[in-house]
């Protein structure tokens, strides 16, 4: 081979190689760019989302709010508070349950007390839940993110 062939060689895989090498930088960059830009824009999104929910979710507040404080109030007769959940529940259709438990898991005895009439099996402990430990994080109302419900399958928040 001459050495002009051999020189024309070896140039174009040098190019090619310098090619292959820019090319990886630029698509590992772009990559990673677009990647942070995508997680920015499904956390505004989120926080768009979470907003409208609450937003939804507000007028129902002083009802649930009313029920926790007569849950409270009425602590030691349990039984009583039963048709007021269950009268929330029935005044607002679009929610699909509502319910009010105690902080000792209800396999060791403690209570959980659900408007829909769902009995936990025996070994439910609702303080295992992540929506009941983010809830005993803060006071008041608290809506959880979604989650897949235990009961109905369904995504609830």
């Amino acid at each position: 081979m001459k050495i002009n062939t051999r020189l024309i060689l070896m140039v174009a895989a040098l190019i090619a190689l310098t090619l292959t090498l820019i090319s990886a930088i630029v698509f590992y960059t772009y990559r990673a760019n677009l990647d942070a830009n995508l997680r920015k824009l499904a956390e505004s999104e989120s926080a768009l989302i979470r907003e409208q929910v609450e937003a939804w979710f507000r007028p129902y507040f002083t009802e649930v709010q009313g029920a926790a404080y007569a849950a409270g109030v009425a602590s030691d007769a349990k039984a009583d508070i039963l048709p007021l959940l269950k009268a929330v529940l029935k005044n607002h259709p679009d929610m699909s349950d509502i319910y009010w438990s105690g902080e000792e898991p209800y396999k060791n005895g403690g209570f959980f007390i659900d408007a829909s009439g769902w009995v936990p099996p025996a070994d439910y402990d609702q303080t295992s839940r992540a929506w009941y430990a983010n809830t005993k994080k803060q006071s008041g109302i608290f809506l959880t993110d979604p989650y897949l419900d235990m009961i109905t399958k369904k995504v609830v928040v």
